[in-house]
């Protein structure tokens, strides 16, 4: 029960700390909560540490910025809060959804005897992209 408020407590610290408006994260804390690390976060894709202590699943992911150089800096960003010094990437995935984007636009359409504002509403369908890192953040203690 301990644990589960740790876990609480560090996943809403974690989702409203300072990241961009398009990027987002969650974390499910794996052990009881760590003092931030201060130094470089090393990332991992073919192997998690011998040595590690897992600390936490973390995943990291965008709307419409769907750099995965932007993604990256974020998940050491969020590793390194949650005390970890390496982070290992399980997973990167890309998908796309459609939806209708709605604007209204006003111009002038009369004439200089008759002024006029006319306004016109235009439906498109965007394809936006949503891009994911999971990973697991570990303590090497190096």
């Amino acid at each position: 029960m301990k644990l589960r408020g740790h876990l609480l407590a560090a996943a809403l610290a974690a989702s409203t700390a300072g990241c961009s408006p398009a990027i987002r994260h969650s974390v499910v804390l794996t052990t009881a909560p760590h003092p931030p690390y201060r130094g470089a976060v090393a990332v991992g894709v073919t192997r998690e540490p011998a040595d590690g202590i897992p600390l936490a699943l973390v995943q990291v992911y965008s709307w419409r910025k769907s750099s995965i150089e932007d993604l990256v800096p974020e998940m050491q960003r969020v590793a390194a809060g949650l005390g970890a010094d390496f982070v290992k990437i399980d997973r990167v995935r890309t998908h796309f959804e459609e939806h209708d984007e709605s604007r209204t636009s006003s111009y002038e359409c009369g004439t200089e005897k008759e002024p006029k504002t006319c306004t016109e509403t235009r439906t498109d369908t965007v394809h936006e992209a949503t891009t994911q890192l999971l990973g697991r953040a570990f303590r090497i203690g190096r």
